[in-house]
């Protein structure tokens, strides 16, 4: 008997290999079809629905869901969208997915990454934009998708979940929106990096190329004279901590530029100030990295 289900099981084994590898003749790996495409999707109402949720980077928010029906065995990767409900009954969704994604039905999802999308959804787009809105109604869903080998969505496995509201969620001060630091010396007059300030030196802002790259690009007219600062990536005061330098004392550091260009460490925190005694005036092109600690002035 043993050997009997032993030649059965390597029976079964050799079938299963058979359909699924490649060979020297015109057999190929399935290809998804329509057929493939799924109808039902469905996302389970959680218990919190109904009661009152303010999110924080602390807590998570749990959702549940059945497996698409995709007819055979799949590893589905799934997103979560998050919508506000205006007193309409539409809902006005977040352009972008979560960045988290999951491969089995159920999401704790980071009360952060919600209260982002609900500040997208309300079209703020930096921090002087917010308003508070209060306790709303929030409306999440969830696209599910078969990926290929590049990590990019079969069009033909998409399928998006019914919509679930929250009947009392609130969000709070979470931008999705690029960094900027703040030129802070001679060119700009030696402004405290303060609130009180902010208007005065939005002209002497460096944005982040994108979220979270750490990469922060800018052009500059640096007038003659002394070229003497340093940057701050919040208007915190001089001592909150944002200064961020060419070395961590507060002192003056002599650099000269190669062929126009100078390359060198930042740090962070760090209160020394880059500078150049006679400096000549000119466009300068500023790059912070902050994934390497490095900073380069390039003159135009």
């Amino acid at each position: 008997m043993k050997y009997k289900k032993i030649i059965s099981l390597l029976a079964s084994a050799l079938a299963f290999f058979g359909m699924t590898s490649c060979s020297d003749d015109n057999d190929s790996n399935p290809v998804l079809d329509e057929s493939a495409k799924p109808t039902t999707f469905v996302l389970n109402t959680p218990t919190m629905a109904e009661q009152y949720i303010e999110l924080s980077a602390d807590n998570t928010v749990t959702l549940t869901w059945s497996q698409p029906n995709y007819g055979f065995a799949a590893l589905a990767t799934y997103a979560v969208q998050v919508g506000v409900v205006q007193a309409d009954g539409s809902t006005t969704w977040c352009d972008d997915l979560l960045e988290t994604t999951y491969t089995t039905c159920r999401a704790d999802v980071n009360g952060e990454e919600i209260a982002m999308a609900i500040n997208n959804a309300d079209g703020f787009k930096s921090e002087e934009d917010y308003k508070d809105m209060g306790v709303r109604q929030i409306a999440m869903r969830v696209k599910a998708a078969i990926l290929d080998g590049e990590n990019v969505a079969i069009p033909v496995t998409e399928i998006t979940s019914n919509a679930v509201v929250f009947k009392m969620m609130k969000a709070y001060k979470a931008i999705k929106a690029p960094k900027k630091m703040y030129i802070i010396g001679q060119c700009s007059g030696w402004s405290e990096p303060a609130e009180a300030n902010r208007e005065g030196l939005a002209t002497w802002t460096i944005v982040e190329t994108g979220v979270g790259t750490g990469i922060y690009q800018g052009t500059f007219d640096i007038p003659a004279g002394t070229f003497q600062f340093r940057f701050y990536s919040a208007l915190t005061g001089w001592d909150g901590g944002a200064s961020v330098g060419s070395q961590e004392a507060d002192a003056n550091v002599d650099i000269a530029m190669s062929d126009n260009v100078y390359e060198g460490d930042i740090t962070v925190p760090g209160k020394g100030n880059w500078q150049i005694a006679d400096w000549a005036g000119g466009t300068v092109e500023i790059t912070i990295d902050l994934n390497k600690n490095k900073v380069k002035f390039e003159k135009k």
